[in-house]
């Protein structure tokens, strides 16, 4: 009965995928496998002539529980060599050997590892309403032929269930039909019932991906000349330098998507049209213009190749203010490589700026998701978000007539009071703030003044993003005009169409 199921089901099939072909060739050498010795305590018994207990995988002629093959080589065994980026095929065998009986709710399951390794150990079951789970098949107290399933690789590897390539091939069909997905959960596939005898025992097949891990870093690096690139540089202030970021992904899959971004230093400013992305260090000319989107919102990039080879490169360039307060300061920029929303590396460059002004203005917004003050923070219309802007006389005399004032971008309105060292400013004094500057007077040597107020995001901004820029000025008595700016960052997006029309 064997012979004719095996030679009914490979003449039935004329072109069939992966699976069906490496099944077709499992039917006919399946049978061949040798046996391990492994003894197995085999559930159910026969409780009389009527009522026959079913019974799984025990007859000679039963072939091995679980097989694999690759797309690469498409013959079923076990274990199997693979590699990184390969489509690993599943076999599962299932008889019920008991004639006359009916196992219920017959059930798969495959638990696969959850981390990589170049030894990949699969563990199979086999259960129904009325027998307890087995593991392999067992003739004569030996397992026919090895215990699981086992993926060997060069490097290591993860694994991870392909969805929707669970299928069953009953009654000896070479054609498989979909079951639900689940064979690699707790609960297992159902498979339906299964008859006793050989017409009725068949294979359940899914496929899996193998994958690897990429292994992204990022150096940051700056430049007077953009072609000796250090890690610190001294800069003259309203001097314009270059940044080199540099991405090299050493691990064992290529990055197919990742985001770079760069946090510039307070007192520097990004130069648009300046960002160019390219792989040859020697001829950056050769690379593409990149949007202006690095140091606020990132900048996304493809195909992240392995080793020095796939190393790519991006360049821009930020000027240092002419109006730097007083005093040495280094300016630290620190450029940033994420995969999804995982960070993954960091790095930093400064330059040092030497400056002869005393007064320091620092302005910060509030970022609810982080608790933290920074120069950057994400909000949606309707949102209200938190200005603080910081006055500070970092000199070591007095400095006069100390006149600060603040711009308030499109889509936004003032929400509250502003507060000076947490004190509400009258009318008239709020007005000069947001108008030609309001004079605090004198401050003293290492004294600062505090501001806060907060704002509404209101209006209709375009659809995606939208970075909405703070700025604050300050001037003394021999100080020129400095600035400071904190950013929001507003997304919109138009309402989705339903997928399907709705009528009455």
């Amino acid at each position: 009965m064997l012979g004719k199921w095996f030679q009914k089901s490979t003449s039935a099939v004329k072109k069939v995928g992966l699976v069906g072909k490496i099944l077709i060739a499992g039917l006919v050498m399946g049978a061949s496998l040798l046996p391990l010795s492994q003894t197995i305590a085999q559930p159910g018994s026969v409780n009389s002539a009527s009522n026959l207990t079913p019974r799984f995988n025990f007859l000679q002629g039963d072939v091995e529980m679980m097989r694999e093959s690759t797309d690469a080589a498409p013959t079923w065994a076990d274990p199997i060599s693979s590699t990184n980026g390969q489509q690993v095929a599943f076999l599962l065998y299932f008889h019920n050997g008991v004639v006359d009986s009916t196992a219920h709710n017959t059930k798969f399951r495959v638990d696969l590892p959850t981390t990589a390794s170049t030894q990949l150990k699969m563990t199979s079951y086999l259960w129904s309403d009325e027998t307890a789970y087995i593991t392999d098949t067992v003739v004569n107290n030996s397992i026919v032929g090895v215990s699981g399933g086992t993926i060997n690789l060069p490097e290591a590897a993860k694994i991870k269930y392909v969805p929707g390539s669970t299928k069953i091939y009953r009654n000896g069909s070479a054609t498989g039909t979909v079951l639900p997905d689940g064979i690699t959960t707790s609960n297992g596939v159902n498979i339906g019932d299964v008859q006793g005898c050989w017409q009725y025992s068949g294979y359940v097949s899914f496929l899996v991906d193998l994958y690897g891990n990429s292994q992204v870093s990022i150096e940051k690096k700056v430049s007077h000349t953009d072609s000796v690139w250090t890690e610190q540089i001294n800069a003259n202030p309203g001097e314009t330098v270059s940044y080199l970021l540099t991405m090299r992904n050493d691990g064992t899959l290529m990055a197919p998507s990742f985001k770079v971004t760069d946090a510039l230093a307070d007192y520097t400013t990004y130069v648009a049209g300046s960002t160019y992305l390219f792989t040859d260090l020697a001829h950056p000319e050769n690379g593409t213009l990149e949007p202006d989107t690095l140091t606020t919102t990132g900048l996304n990039l493809n195909n992240l190749k392995l080793g020095a080879n796939g190393i790519q490169y991006l360049k821009f360039k930020a000027k240092v203010s002419s109006r730097i307060p007083a005093g040495t300061r280094t300016l630290v920029n620190t450029g940033k490589i994420f995969i999804g929303t995982a960070l993954q590396d960091s790095d930093t460059a400064k330059v040092i700026v030497t400056s002869a002004a005393d007064l320091d203005l620092d302005k910060t917004v509030y970022n609810p998701s982080t608790l933290t003050w920074g120069k950057i923070t994400d909000a949606k219309i309707g949102d209200i978000r938190t200005f603080k802007i910081i006055v500070k006389n970092s000199g070591n005399t007095s400095l006069n007539n100390v006149t600060v004032h603040d711009i308030l971008p499109f889509f936004s309105s003032l929400s509250s009071a502003v507060t000076m060292n947490g004190a509400n400013l009258t009318s008239t004094q709020q007005s000069a703030f947001f108008g030609s500057g309001l004079n605090i007077g004198t401050l003293q040597s290492n004294g600062q003044v505090e501001f806060v107020f907060q704002v509404l995001i209101i209006g209709c901004p375009p659809l995606g993003n939208t970075v909405l820029t703070n700025t604050a000025y300050g001037l003394a008595t021999s100080i020129t005009e400095l600035t400071s700016s904190a950013q929001i960052s507003v997304t919109t997006s138009a309402p989705v169409a339903p997928s399907t029309p709705v009528f009455n």
